[in-house]
């Protein structure tokens, strides 16, 4: 199985953009990117990794394998 690594938020919101999610949107310590109705909450503590669960989570929230999700 693949393996999924922590990643910047700057990285997170680059590869979701990548798959046509609109801009981040600040919400206190959080920020959530949108797209067709889906909505993807992510912390942004600037200078700290987003786990490899969070990248998890989101993965399977957006549908996609790990392979696709490290080639983007």
């Amino acid at each position: 199985m693949p393996k999924i690594n922590p990643i910047t938020a700057k990285e997170l919101c680059n590869k979701l953009k990548k798959l046509g999610f609109w801009w981040p949107y600040p919400w206190w310590r959080h920020m959530f990117m949108i797209k067709d109705g889906c909505k993807i909450p992510f912390p942004s503590h600037w200078g700290k990794d987003i786990s490899r669960w969070v990248v998890a989570c989101i993965i399977r929230t957006i549908w996609i394998s790990v392979d696709e999700w490290n080639k983007l």
